[in-house]
């Protein structure tokens, strides 16, 4: 997503479900199965496609930097939790 190009993936994403979903939602990831495989490639090169993985790509843009996020709210609920010895 972050090139721009647009993503096919299996029907399971169980551990990327959130992220798969705002990709999926942004029109440029496709899941699929094996029998769909040739559809979803064929999805893959169209039109339709490329401008799903454009708005992918500013989806991921809008998102990165969660994990230093994350880890700076921890940082600050642990300074401020009262210590318990």
């Amino acid at each position: 997503a972050l090139l721009s190009k647009p993503l096919v993936a299996g029907p399971s994403m169980y551990n990327f479900q959130t992220i798969s979903d705002a990709l999926e939602a942004s029109g440029g990831l496709k899941r699929t199965d094996a029998n769909q495989l040739g559809a979803a490639i064929e999805w893959g090169l169209s039109a339709s496609a490329r401008t799903g993985a454009e708005a992918a790509c500013q989806w991921v843009h809008a998102n990165r930097g969660s994990a230093d996020r994350q880890a700076a709210l921890i940082v600050q609920f642990a300074l401020a939790s009262p210590r318990r010895d």
